[in-house]
């Protein structure tokens, strides 16, 4: 038994001296501290990597907050998304997002990513076109279920709440693309690149449209931020088709949920 430990039992078995009660009084103290510090180390095991996350970088939760009536993205997801962003703010280039609905997660990222660059936003502003086989039973059955909290009318957006959501921002020269990607993506150029590209066009077919008219821009060590490869067949059998097709090298990773390419450079 420890010294301490035995002066505790001697104190606690009514053995009065002022020295070891003194003693007494601190090792409780200590035993305290230590249990509240050991609960406390349970209840941040028990949070989410995303809360986790959240708390240590606080300047996301508040670009999420300014922005999030722009976006159906959640808290975790979003901010992971800003995470994996700043690691290509070396990376010369435009930002890019095919898919961005009302502009909230390509405005955040341009909070944190500075006015310095070319911002262009893509969508047809006219919601989803109709899934396909493809793009596997449960993204015809979502689309079909017209009375979902989680349908957002077919993810139609207005172009002014993505001005709105980039102006918040701070950028009052982006570039709001309307139209289908099969039409304005193949005429689409970027004198200095891509630094990142943030994919959130659900379906195979769109997908694979971004791919081909997008991915040869993209510079080296640049991302592709890939929103619904672990939701829809369509869209990871689009990415794996691409890369499969043009022997590309790159692989498939993921950070908290949210996954993303970093392009290599080309052979």
């Amino acid at each position: 038994m420890h010294a301490t430990q035995r002066l505790w039992a001697r104190a606690a078995n009514g053995i009065k001296h002022p020295k070891n009660t003194l003693i007494f009084i601190r090792y409780q103290y200590i035993t305290l501290v230590r249990r509240c510090l050991s609960k406390a180390k349970l209840a941040m095991q028990s949070l989410s990597h995303h809360t986790v996350a959240a708390i240590r970088h606080p300047k996301y939760t508040w670009i999420y907050l300014r922005f999030r009536h722009y976006t159906m993205i959640p808290h975790g997801i979003y901010t992971t998304n800003l995470r994996v962003a700043i690691s290509a703010s070396s990376v010369q280039g435009a930002i890019v997002e095919c898919g961005t609905w009302k502009g909230g997660m390509i405005a955040g990222m341009a909070t944190l990513l500075g006015r310095q660059r070319d911002y262009y936003l893509f969508d047809s502003f006219e919601g989803l076109p109709p899934a396909e086989l493809i793009d596997g039973k449960g993204a015809i059955e979502w689309q079909q279920n017209t009375e979902s909290p989680y349908y957002f009318d077919n993810c139609t957006a207005s172009e002014i709440d993505a001005a709105m959501a980039m102006s918040l921002a701070g950028i009052a020269d982006a570039s709001l693309v309307k139209g289908w990607f099969e039409d304005t993506l193949p005429r689409a150029s970027f004198p200095n690149g891509i630094a990142i590209l943030r994919m959130d066009a659900d379906w195979y077919k769109s997908t694979s449209q971004i791919l081909e008219s997008l991915f040869p821009f993209i510079n080296e060590n640049g991302l592709i931020i890939i929103d619904d490869y672990f939701v829809w067949d369509g869209c990871s059998k689009a990415v794996h088709d691409y890369l499969s097709k043009n022997n590309r090298p790159e692989r498939i990773d993921s950070c908290l949920g949210v996954c993303f390419i970093r392009k290599k450079k080309s052979e």
